[in-house]
């Protein structure tokens, strides 16, 4: 492939953008308020890339190769609102041995007006491949991405699945504040954790010592899902397919000082660009 490079500013910082198909466009100037929060979690700038046919800011967590890619929405932001979520689990089964055989949880945010394009946001391994020496685990890939799939339908059969299940928010949040909802959650999360041999599980003392939180799909969309929803809606979730989500279930926000679950007829102050203010009453406004 040729690579194409050109220079683009944004977070106070010069960076090359990169794209298989060619130039990109400069990216937007109306929200550098929600990059300049990825940007000092201790994100790494990346530059600007294109593929599935979308412009996504590119980042690197701070100490590892994991990567965290953000739509590259045109227009501000801020005015960009969503009202309803969606937790979508969907998989194979085995009908041989029984149980989950392939299995994939995302959510799905969705404008408060039908003019608002859909948000995806997915929680994957970076690949295999991509361990280094002595890693236990793959590195994890964050998107954060216009949805292209709604999954409206419900279905189970004896080979798959797609169960979905969809809330109102807790609050208003704009396009910054779940941008910023995102990497605040994904910082803890740079490795997908789940394999077929349970390897987390099976050496406690190197996890420990790494300082390595259990994380796959699943787990991260929980996480996402109890800070934008009223107690009540949170408890509803499904369970998840794989099971391995379930001891996590009572797991709260507690090491952010946060309750698992927003007030109700609350919403993001205009022009707001973080969540986390927001998550703890510091700057909502009551409707």
């Amino acid at each position: 492939f040729l690579f194409q490079a050109q220079r683009a500013t944004y977070v106070g910082r010069t960076v090359f953008a990169l794209s298989m198909h060619g130039p990109v466009a400069d990216p937007p100037t109306s929200q550098p308020g929600a990059l300049a929060h990825v940007d000092e979690r201790g994100f790494r700038p990346k530059g600007v890339e294109h593929y599935e046919g979308q412009d996504w800011f590119t980042f690197e967590f701070p100490e590892t190769p994991s990567k965290l890619y953000i739509f590259q929405f045109p227009g501000d932001w801020s005015e960009r609102e969503y009202s309803r979520v969606r937790l979508v689990d969907r998989g194979g089964i085995d009908i041989w041995q029984g149980g989950v055989e392939y299995w994939h949880s995302k959510v799905l945010f969705f404008g408060l007006r039908p003019e608002v394009t859909p948000i995806e946001v997915n929680f994957t391994s970076y690949g295999r491949h991509r361990r280094r020496e002595g890693d236990l685990f793959d590195y994890s890939q964050v998107e954060v991405k216009r949805a292209l799939e709604m999954y409206e339908d419900t279905y189970q059969d004896e080979n798959w699945y797609c169960l979905t299940h969809t809330v109102d928010l807790a609050l208003l949040l704009s396009y910054s504040c779940i941008v910023d909802l995102v990497s605040g959650v994904a910082i803890d999360y740079p490795y997908f954790t789940w394999d077929e041999a349970g390897t987390f599980q099976q050496c406690p003392k190197e996890v420990q010592q790494k300082n390595i939180k259990e994380c796959h799909c699943r787990i991260f969309s929980d996480r996402i899902l109890e800070l934008v929803l009223l107690e009540g809606d949170r408890s509803a979730l499904p369970p998840d397919m794989d099971h391995k989500a379930a001891r996590l279930s009572s797991q709260r926000t507690s090491d952010r000082g946060l309750s698992a679950g927003r007030p109700s007829g609350a919403r993001c102050a205009g022009g707001c660009l973080d969540f986390w203010p927001c998550a703890r009453g510091g700057c909502c406004e009551t409707l």
